[in-house]
């Protein structure tokens, strides 16, 4: 979504329909982009709690990469657990999510983008360190 002073917010959520047409869902979180930021070059990388097929919930790691996106890489803040995808093949979803980690993009022009992982706050807006309004 883009905000009337051009600044670009991104929201993640998730849902597990059945043929029914029932299902259950939740907001996983959102994050800040400066004014200007080109929706082609974004990406997203969300620690979600997922309900699992043994009814519990966990967290879950969903990335998303756009079309000027060449490749994602989420790794934790201590350089473990990269798990990677390719722009436009629709969301990675991988378990255990690391926490406080860094999603980086190398973007199909040869320029990259890196920002934090949103963590479990499907309520609040972060920004792309991963600071919230009450942080």
């Amino acid at each position: 979504m883009t905000l009337p002073n051009g600044a670009v917010v991104v929201s993640v959520a998730w849902a597990d329909m059945q043929p029914s047409g029932s299902g259950t869902g939740r907001g996983c979180g959102m994050q800040a982009h400066p004014a200007g930021t080109p929706l082609d070059t974004l990406g997203a990388a969300v620690v979600c709690e997922v309900e699992l097929s043994d009814g519990g919930e966990g967290p879950t790691l969903l990335m998303y990469g756009a079309g000027g996106v060449a490749r994602y890489t989420v790794t934790g803040r201590d350089g473990t657990g990269a798990e990677a995808g390719v722009g436009m093949t629709g969301f990675l979803v991988t378990r255990p999510a690391p926490e406080n980690g860094v999603m980086r993009l190398d973007l199909v022009d040869g320029g990259s983008r890196e920002w934090a992982v949103v963590g479990r706050s499907p309520d609040e807006i972060v920004d792309r360190a991963g600071w919230g309004a009450l942080d």
